[in-house]
């Protein structure tokens, strides 16, 4: 388990190389998009969820390093299908 203090390219990166992490695990749908991205193919939401405004204006980009995503429910897994994401 790992603290990060800020999602920036130039601190994540060095990092993910460092400890080569087998998978990341995100809580709910607090994802770091640089952290994903640095660790693209090994990235897992856990208890995912997605309120409607943000599925709205929330991109497919910010899920596309994310390779597993387990909802907490039937609504808010529609909710990322309608977004383009399986």
């Amino acid at each position: 388990v790992f603290y990060l203090p800020l999602d920036f390219s130039f601190i994540i990166k060095p990092l993910v190389k460092a400890i080569h992490p087998k998978y990341l695990i995100f809580s709910e749908t607090d994802v770091w998009y640089n952290l994903a991205r640095a660790s693209e193919g090994r990235n897992v939401i856990v208890s995912a969820k997605i309120s409607e405004r943000s599925a709205r204006w929330l991109g497919k980009w910010l899920f596309s390093s994310i390779d597993l995503i387990c909802c907490q429910n039937e609504c808010y897994k529609n909710r990322f299908k309608s977004m383009g994401i399986p």
